[in-house]
């Protein structure tokens, strides 16, 4: 019915819509999502460098406030009721600030008295809070950091404002006659 030259025709004329048909329908909408998945996994490698970045400092962080609170670091140990000291003391560390300070009541275990102070104060980064951290347990009192809490409002501790709060105890001498 038709010639070879026309069925030939019709033919190369069907295999060139049926490839378009594919290539319309299936490889360019799979190269765009290869390409779409290619990006987010780029995108996520880029996350997860960052999150470990993170992790690694926080860790760091944390390691240092262990070491720092682990340290012996012994001052002398007043006799007993030397809260004005301490009071003095703790005003000229945050001076110019305004910190959440609460005084416990003194605990005698034998000749020593602990006296626990918790504190809350705010940081404009990692180094400031560090500083004050060192500058309360450098008070040349025998003392030690109980517990230290941080907070950020990005929630990236490394960078940016910081919330701190934790306890801090000191120890003082009780002497037979201020004892009685």
């Amino acid at each position: 019915m038709f010639p070879k030259r026309h069925k030939f025709a019709l033919l190369a004329a069907f295999a060139a819509v049926a490839a378009a048909i594919y290539i319309a329908a299936f490889y360019i909408p799979t190269e765009r999502k290869l390409s779409e998945i290619s990006g987010k996994k780029a995108a996520a490698a880029e996350d997860l460098a960052l999150a470990e970045e993170a992790v690694r400092e926080y860790a760091e962080m944390k390691s240092e406030l262990y070491e720092a609170a682990a340290a012996p670091g012994l001052g002398e140990m007043p006799e007993y009721d030397n809260i004005d000291a301490l009071t003095g003391y703790l005003g000229s560390v945050f001076s110019g600030s305004t910190p959440e300070l609460y005084y416990e009541t003194p605990v005698a275990e034998g000749s020593v008295v602990m006296r626990t102070v918790s504190f809350g104060f705010s940081a404009e980064s990692y180094s400031e809070m560090k500083s004050t951290l060192s500058l309360l347990t450098g008070s040349g009192f025998r003392c030690q950091l109980k517990s230290v809490s941080l907070s950020s409002e990005s929630g990236d501790i490394s960078s940016g404002g910081l919330r701190v709060s934790g306890s801090i105890v000191f120890y003082e001498y009780l002497s037979p006659e201020s004892a009685g």
